[in-house]
């Protein structure tokens, strides 16, 4: 589990009234395992869709690109020009295996969409990243980093 939800996860794990919630689900694999996995989906009546650069599991044919289960690739961009997704290490959480902690920051800062920094808000805001982490991080990513503890700093509480 990547994405959201994953990091839905990790707050949990400190604080789960600090939860945002999420519909849509990105998990990443290795793509060698896409036939498995895409048979293992399908098998649940999922379809597959491979549209806009994007390989997604939607639950109908009609489905929503949002409410979609979206795939990721281990080591390899998301997108044409983008830093390549971090290596397959996960933790679990009831079972879940979820993507762990640092490489979850480094694909958030990566995208750097206002869903991703208000993600990064949250597991700054329990205390899972701190100023610390941020500070370590290479550039351009320190800079987002200081733009989120800035930002937080503005915020009333």
């Amino acid at each position: 589990m990547v994405g959201g939800n994953a990091v839905a996860l990790w707050v949990a794990s400190v604080d789960e009234s600090a939860v945002r919630n999420t519909c849509d689900v990105d998990i990443m694999i290795h793509r060698a395992d896409l036939p498995r996995v895409r048979a293992t989906m399908e098998g649940a009546e999922f379809h597959f869709r491979h549209s806009s650069g994007i390989d997604r599991f939607l639950e109908s044919t009609d489905g929503k690109a949002r409410d979609a289960v979206g795939i990721l690739y281990a080591d390899e961009p998301a997108k044409s020009g983008a830093e390549a997704n971090p290596p397959l290490a996960s933790v679990e959480f009831d079972r879940v295996p979820v993507l762990v902690l640092g490489s979850l920051v480094a694909m958030k800062l990566a995208a750097w969409r206002p869903r991703d920094q208000m993600h990064l808000t949250d597991l700054l805001d329990v205390g899972l990243i701190g100023p610390d982490v941020l500070e370590r991080l290479p550039e351009p990513h320190r800079g987002c980093g200081r733009e989120i503890i800035a930002r937080q700093a503005e915020e009333p509480r």
